[in-house]
């Protein structure tokens, strides 16, 4: 009995190892077939010298790659006695450059509130969706972008209590596409049962006078939670108010040499109404004539505030307090003189 003789020839080697078509991540190969005595069982594909896989047939595409990037590949056929052939000619071709995405994310959906407090409240949506990804959402306070976030849920401080806020959530991508609006979600901070008042205005003045008007000024209350306005009073009439930051008024339409007697109270949020400030009683001018009281170290004057200072008349150009060393003709920036 004689056995049969073993196969020591290797395939010839593939030629015309070509890249029909590529993408910016993919290359796709092709080459004609080898020819064997017995037969071709399979094709190694090597990037580089890094062996990729084998195939048996005569096409293969290389994916995972990097956008525009070169790389060499080459092509040995292999039988089923284990003999490889010589490497084809070397192929390097590059991936193309990555396609510009244009493409903006679904509107984030079902947005809706949570966890309302009197400063905070949480925000939650149903996630967008986009063709690459989507990296984040924009959250809006009004049409105001405050804050920016990964996830699906965001919550909102520093709010005012007893005030009502509308939001709403737009969806990125990486390419800096933006989506519709979500829908819009409307709340109200819960009120503070506050029975707290502020505290009484001090030192109230009177810095200016006419023969129609007269300027008040004060000094700020303080409040808990905070002042948010000064009503001014004229006798027991309300005659106006300011923000809780503001701390002038000035009363016009009065008749000249007339005295009037002045009072302010402060407020918060909650509607507390504090005692009212000392009452201060201003005679109007005779008709025609001003008078500006004299300058003082240490005296808080408010804008357009007069003074008298060596016999001349000067309007104050910014609110401050007065130090020594600083008299109106010494301080241009400060008084300008009438």
């Amino acid at each position: 009995m004689t056995s049969s003789p073993s196969d020591t020839q290797a395939p010839t080697t593939p030629a015309n190892l070509i890249s029909p078509s590529q993408t910016s991540n993919s290359i796709n190969l092709k080459w004609d077939a080898s020819q064997d005595n017995v037969g071709v069982t399979g094709y190694d594909i090597y990037q580089g010298t890094t062996l990729l896989t084998r195939t048996t047939g005569t096409t293969y595409t290389v994916t995972g790659l990097t956008p525009q990037t070169a790389y060499t590949f080459i092509v040995k056929a292999a039988d089923a006695a284990g003999n490889v052939s010589n490497a084809s000619t070397p192929l390097t071709i590059s991936t193309l450059s990555p396609t510009a995405d244009t493409q903006a994310p679904t509107a984030p959906k079902n947005t809706a509130a949570s966890a309302i407090t009197d400063t905070s409240v949480t925000l939650n949506w149903t996630a967008a969706t986009d063709n690459v990804g989507v990296t984040g959402y924009q959250i809006f306070q009004g049409s105001t972008n405050i804050a920016s976030t990964p996830s699906t849920t965001y919550t909102v401080t520093g709010l005012t209590q007893n005030t009502s806020y509308t939001f709403k959530i737009k969806a990125l991508d990486a390419a800096g596409n933006s989506s519709p609006f979500s829908n819009t979600v409307t709340i109200k901070t819960l009120a503070v049962n506050d029975t707290q008042a502020p505290t009484a205005p001090a030192n109230l003045t009177s810095s200016t006078k006419t023969d129609t008007t007269v300027v008040l000024q004060w000094s700020a209350a303080t409040d808990n939670i905070g002042v948010t306005a000064y009503d001014i009073y004229q006798g027991t009439t309300l005659v106006g108010s300011v923000g809780g930051t503001t701390l002038t008024y000035t009363v016009t339409g009065l008749t000249a040499s007339s005295p009037y007697t002045f009072t302010v109270k402060a407020k918060d949020a909650s509607g507390n109404v504090s005692a009212a400030s000392n009452a201060v009683t201003v005679t109007t001018n005779a008709t025609g004539t001003v008078t500006a009281p004299a300058w003082a170290p240490n005296t808080a004057y408010a804008l357009n505030a007069e003074v008298t200072y060596g016999g001349v008349v000067y309007k104050c150009r910014t609110a401050h307090t007065s130090l020594n060393g600083w008299e109106p003709p010494n301080v241009p920036a400060l008084w300008l003189k009438k």
